[in-house]
């Protein structure tokens, strides 16, 4: 998300997002995405609580800061795509929750643009995509309609430009 260009707007974003089909991320990216998220989770540095309650972001953070616990809600924990299971699906609730605390931000859509590069700055550059769709593109559409939408993932031409198909000829 770069230097100088305007800012992105959540009518925008969520145009993109309807208009965008589902895409399944590639073996590679699976498996990248999903050793990142291990990791990352078990680098939280304060116990975890689940419960199955609804908690804000709001509340989420008032809990942290009289109990240094962080409390992340199971409730709707139905992921239906290809990329986490229920329980990679609440722990990256619980990450992305974190990167919130970690950089004091909201819920707004900049709120979770400064959240997603919070978790893109450690993640490889590749799996970038899936994160810029799971947390600014669904972020956009709860924003702009009032309703968190049915997970699925896509990718902002923007930024991530549909490759164009190569003749590719083999060395003789």
């Amino acid at each position: 998300m770069g230097g100088g260009s305007e800012p992105l707007s959540a009518a925008e974003l969520t145009n993109q997002w309807l208009i965008s089909s589902n895409i399944t991320p590639g073996p590679l990216e699976l498996e990248t995405f999903h050793s990142w998220l291990e990791l990352e989770f078990l680098c939280i540095p304060v116990p975890i609580c689940f419960t199955i309650k609804p908690v804000s972001l709001d509340k989420c953070r008032k809990i942290f800061r009289r109990f240094n616990v962080l409390f992340v809600s199971s409730e709707h924990n139905n992921p239906n795509t290809a990329l986490l299971t229920k329980g990679q699906n609440l722990r990256f609730r619980a990450l992305h929750d974190w990167h919130h605390i970690k950089v004091n931000s909201d819920s707004t859509l900049t709120g979770e643009i400064i959240a997603f590069n919070e978790a893109k700055r450690t993640a490889p550059a590749f799996i970038h995509w899936i994160l810029f769709s799971e947390i600014v593109m669904q972020a956009a559409v709860k924003v702009h309609s009032g309703v968190f939408p049915a997970q699925k993932l896509v990718k902002h031409p923007k930024f991530w430009p549909a490759r164009r198909p190569t003749n590719h000829r083999r060395a003789k």
